[in-house]
C-alpha cells in the first residue's frame, strides 16, 4: 500500500485502510476496500482528510509499520477523551482530578507501554487521517507513541542516572507507564485557556500569548494527587522549556529540565509540525525531522534528538513522490543511517517497476545531472542502484537500503551547483515550498 494525496485519486483506487471519523466510536469514514472517485475525494477534503493509503501495484508488497495497533490507538484515545472531559468540569477551579479519569488513563498509559514494547525502530509512518476536529485527542496519542518509543530507545541503550548518579537499566516498565501518562495529558492545562485563543487561526497578541503560557502550571495544579508520580507532573509542567533556558514557564535549562520533559518537547514539537491543527494544515515529515535536528543544543536535549533521529524518518516508508520525470514513485525502505537516500520503487522507461535509492535534501530530489546518490559525475546513470521489482537480485528494497548505507559514508555536502531541482510531492504536508498542498 501507499499513502497519496487526495486531490490524486481517480477512479477505481483501491482504499486500503479505513479511514476514521473525528467522532471517537463512530464508524468509519469509509472501509477499506471502497473503490474511490474523485467525488468522493471531494468529500474528504471537505472533512479535512488530506490523504489517503491505496492498494494498487505500485504499492504491493509495501508494509508500512503501524506503531499501534488499531485497538490500543482507539482505546488510548478513549481514555484520553474520558480524562479531558473528566478535566473539563475541574478546570476553572483547577481542581484535582476525579479518580476514575486517573485510573483510566493510567490503564492507557500501561496498555500502550505493553503495545510498543516490541515497536521496530524507524516505525513512524502516522496514518490518523481523522479530521482536525480530533485533533486534541489523535495529537496526545501521537505525542504519547512518539516519546515513548525515545524514551524506551534511551532506556534500552543508555539507562538512566539516579539520584546517587549511578546508571541503571531496571524498572523499565514502571517508568515507561510514568512517561507514557505525562505524555498523554501534557496538554490537560489548555483546558483552562478558552478555545477561542487555543484554536486562533491569525497571531496571538502579547496577552493572549502570555494566557497560553500559563497552560503548563494550570495542568500541574489539577495533578496533585499522591497517585500522580512526579516523573508524570513534570512532564506536564515543562514539555515547553528549552534546553538553552529559552522556554517558558519557568525558563529551566540543560538538566535542570527533567530528561522525560526534554523527550516531550521533541515528541511535541514534531508531532504538532507534522499534523492538521484546527489552524494549520500538516507539513511533511522531513520538515518536521529537519526542525528537531536544527533545535539539537538550543531548543532540544542533543542526546534526546539523536535518538529521535533513529526512530522518525523524514521520507518514511508508503509514501509517494514526484520523480523529476514527473512520474510517481512510493518509498519502499529507507536506512536510519542514511535517510536521505530511500530506496523510492517507480517505472522505468519500459514501464517495469524497479526500486532505486534516490538522494533527497529538504524534500528536493537531486535531479539528473546533479550529482547522484554515490556521488558519481553529473550524467551518470543510477543503474548500480536499479532493481527490477521481483527481479533475482540482492538490490530490491534491502538490497538498496543496504548499499545506500556504504554511499553515505562517501556522501557529498548538497551540491551548490545543483540544476533543475525537484520537489518530492508527499501525501501529506507542505512548507516548505517542497512539500504540498501549500499551506
Amino acid at each position: 500500500m501507499r499513502l497519496i494525496r487526495v486531490d490524486w485519486i481517480v477512479d477505481d483506487m483501491e482504499l486500503a485502510r479505513d479511514i476514521p471519523s473525528a467522532t471517537l466510536g463512530a464508524a468509519p469514514l469509509l472501509r477499506r476496500g471502497v473503490s474511490l472517485t474523485p467525488s468522493l475525494a471531494a468529500r474528504l477534503l471537505a472533512l479535512g482528510v488530506r490523504a489517503v493509503w491505496i492498494e494498487d501495484d505500485m504499492g504491493d508488497g509495501i508494509v508500512p509499520n503501524q506503531p499501534l495497533p488499531d485497538h490500543v490507538r482507539n482505546a488510548t484515545e478513549r481514555a484520553v477523551h474520558s480524562c479531558m472531559e473528566a478535566a473539563r468540569s475541574v478546570a476553572s477551579d483547577l481542581a484535582d482530578l476525579p479518580p476514575r479519569a486517573l485510573a483510566q488513563i493510567q490503564q492507557a498509559a500501561e496498555a500502550l507501554t505493553e503495545a510498543l514494547a516490541s515497536c521496530p525502530e524507524a516505525a513512524l509512518a502516522f496514518d490518523d487521517l481523522a479530521t482536525a476536529d480530533s485533533y486534541t485527542y489523535s495529537h496526545s496519542v501521537r505525542v504519547a507513541t512518539l516519546g515513548l518509543l525515545i524514551g524506551q530507545r534511551i532506556d534500552r541503550i543508555d539507562g538512566w542516572i539516579d539520584y546517587r548518579g549511578e546508571r541503571r537499566f531496571d524498572r523499565t516498565v514502571e517508568r515507561m507507564t510514568q512517561l507514557a501518562m505525562g505524555l498523554m495529558i501534557h496538554d490537560i492545562g489548555k483546558l483552562a485557556i478558552p478555545d477561542s485563543i487555543l484554536n486562533k487561526p491569525g497571531k496571538l497578541t502579547p496577552e493572549e500569548w502570555e494566557l497560553i503560557k500559563t497552560h503548563p502550571t494550570a495542568g500541574v495544579s489539577m495533578l496533585t494527587s499522591p497517585r500522580i508520580s512526579p516523573l508524570t507532573r513534570c512532564i506536564v509542567r515543562d514539555h515547553h522549556e528549552r534546553w538553552d533556558g529559552q522556554g517558558y514557564p519557568a525558563g529551566r535549562a540543560g538538566t535542570d529540565i527533567h530528561q522525560f520533559a526534554r523527550i516531550a518537547a521533541v515528541a511535541y514539537v514534531y508531532e504538532s509540525i507534522t499534523a492538521d491543527r484546527p489552524y494549520q494544515p500538516a507539513t511533511a515529515p522531513h520538515v518536521g525531522v529537519r526542525v528537531i535536528r536544527e533545535g539539537a543544543g538550543t531548543q532540544f536535549d542533543e542526546q534526546v534528538v539523536a535518538h529521535f533521529l533513529r526512530i522518525a524518518m523524514p521520507y518514511p516508508v508508503g509514501y509517494t513522490i514526484t520523480l523529476p520525470d514527473g512520474s510517481s514513485g512510493a518509498v519502499v525502505g529507507v536506512d536510519p543511517e542514511s535517510p536521505e537516500y530511500p530506496v523510492i520503487r517507480h517505472r522505468d522507461a519500459d514501464g517495469a517497476l524497479v526500486e532505486r535509492a534516490i538522494h533527497v535534501v529538504d524534500g528536493v530530489v537531486m535531479a539528473p545531472g546533479a550529482g547522484g546518490p554515490t556521488g558519481q559525475p553529473p550524467g551518470e546513470p543510477l543503474a548500480a542502484h536499479d532493481a527490477r521489482v521481483g527481479a533475482a537480485s540482492p538490490a530490491g528494497a534491502a538490497g538498496a537500503v543496504s548499499m545506500v548505507r556504504a554511499d553515505a559514508q562517501r556522501a557529498h555536502p548538497r551540491p551548490s551547483h545543483v540544476r533543475e531541482p525537484v520537489a518530492i510531492r508527499s501525501a501529506v504536508g507542505s512548507p516548505g515550498s517542497a512539500w504540498l498542498p501549500a499551506a
